[in-house]
């Protein structure tokens, strides 16, 4: 038994492991409710953006038979962004980046 095993005591492995459970099932809710109101994410991504910015302009092009201008597209991404900006997820990710995972490539 390693140094680490022996100051790990099973108890509290198993609160842990039960901590780490309830979490994942707050994020399933959460994520049920991201979905409810049409969210892909609960951050803007790079990724997502460009994904954004194509589908804003294959809309806008769909709907209005016109070539769209850049700046109109991204004034409706900034109009998006900013809904994006009032979810609050800076304190799951200081938790979870406290955790041990890498949270500072969400926003790539």
């Amino acid at each position: 038994m390693s140094e680490l095993d022996q100051e790990f005591d099973a108890a509290l492995l198993e609160q842990l492991n039960a901590k780490l459970a309830e979490a994942a099932k707050v994020m399933a809710e959460v994520n049920a409710l991201r979905e409810k109101v049409g969210l892909e994410s609960l951050i803007l991504t790079s990724w997502r953006r460009e994904d954004l910015y194509r589908e804003i302009r294959d809309k806008i092009e769909e709907e209005e038979n016109r070539e769209v201008d850049s700046s109109e597209i991204y004034d409706k991404m900034d109009e998006v962004a900013a809904f994006y900006e009032t979810i609050q997820t800076s304190g799951l990710e200081r938790e979870l980046g406290r955790a041990g995972w890498s949270t500072s490539s969400s926003y790539c």
